[in-house]
């Protein structure tokens, strides 16, 4: 399964179970491209969510092929964020998959993470190299894969990826609306702190930022990517 199969077959788990109506970002952030560096950008409004994207970008020299995707639920809800990220090199898989949960406790982890961490037992182990960064070790949890991959394994990491959505998305669309305020405070500021993460920490700043002006870097940042 090359990149564009995998992102079709997210894609095709999304539309199962979501209302995509596509979100018009526009000539300028749906798609650039320069010397060497290509991306094309797709977002959605969806049942239950603020948004959903999904992003193919390449880089020439670098033999770098990488596929993102995220699936942003409404803060009126309570489901994690879900987080994709498949970057394929000539002889490495940089694979990132996880939730991102706005609550911590029992209940709520018996909820959304235990299952997937179950699926994830059914796999080979991910033997990966790299950590953590520590910005992200909020958002870690037993479920939660992330790493520099063998090749041979890419099958598998796409196949629990699958899986782990077969099991979120029915959770997502099925969720309903919170009431309690002081829980709706506290799903909003996980929503701001994540997205804050994302537009100041995350090393696709740095990469891009070789490509594209300060400007649009930070429309795709703030309009799209969160």
């Amino acid at each position: 399964m090359d990149q564009d199969q995998r992102k079709n077959a997210i894609l095709a788990k999304m539309e199962t179970h979501l209302s995509l109506e596509p979100i018009d970002l526009g000539r300028d952030l749906a798609s650039f491209e320069v010397e060497g560096f290509k991306l094309r950008v797709s977002s959605w409004q969806a049942n239950n969510c603020r948004k959903v994207w999904c992003a193919r970008h390449t880089m020439t020299e670098a033999g770098v092929d990488a596929l993102n995707a995220f699936v942003y639920p409404a803060t009126q809800y309570d489901a994690p964020i879900f987080l994709i990220l498949f970057v394929i090199t000539r002889r490495k898989v940089m694979c990132h998959f996880n939730i991102n949960t706005p609550l911590e406790d029992d209940d709520y982890k018996a909820k959304w993470v235990d299952p997937l961490t179950e699926i994830l037992k059914t796999y080979p182990t991910f033997e990966a190299k790299g950590q953590y960064p520590e910005w992200l070790l909020p958002y870690r949890h037993s479920c939660s894969v992330r790493g520099m991959h063998d090749l041979e394994q890419l099958d598998d990491l796409t196949n629990c990826m699958l899986d782990y959505l077969d099991v979120y998305l029915p959770k997502l669309t099925a969720s309903e609306p919170i009431s309690d305020p002081n829980t709706l405070i506290r799903i909003k500021a996980f929503h701001e702190r994540f997205c804050n993460d994302i537009r100041t920490k995350d090393p696709g700043l740095g990469i891009m930022a070789n490509f594209m002006s300060k400007d649009l870097l930070n429309r795709f940042f703030h309009e799209v990517f969160t």
